[in-house]
C-alpha cells in the first residue's frame, strides 16, 4: 500500500501543478509470474494462491478502489 500512495501522492503533485492527469493505472491486478524472480513477487491488488487458484483481494485493492470515486 507504502507504493500506492507514494504514487498517488505523485500524481496529486502533477495535478496540483496544472498537469493535466487523464488517469493512473496499476501494474497488476493479481499476483503474476514475474520473468525476472518467478512466482516469488506478489504485488497484485489480488492474492493467487498457487495450489488452488483461489483469489482473495488485499488491502490494497478496497485502498486504491477508495480513489476511484473522487
Amino acid at each position: 500500500m507504502e507504493f500506492i500512495r507514494r504514487a498517488l501522492s505523485g500524481v496529486e503533485n502533477c495535478i496540483n501543478g496544472s498537469i493535466p492527469v487523464k488517469g493512473y493505472c496499476y501494474w497488476s491486478l493479481m499476483d503474476n509470474f514475474e520473468w525476472q524472480k518467478g512466482f516469488g513477487m506478489m504485488f497484485g491488488l489480488i492474492a493467487v494462491d498457487r495450489s488452488t487458484q483461489e483469489r482473495t483481494p488485499k488491502e490494497s485493492l478496497s485502498y486504491l478502489g477508495s480513489f476511484a470515486a473522487e
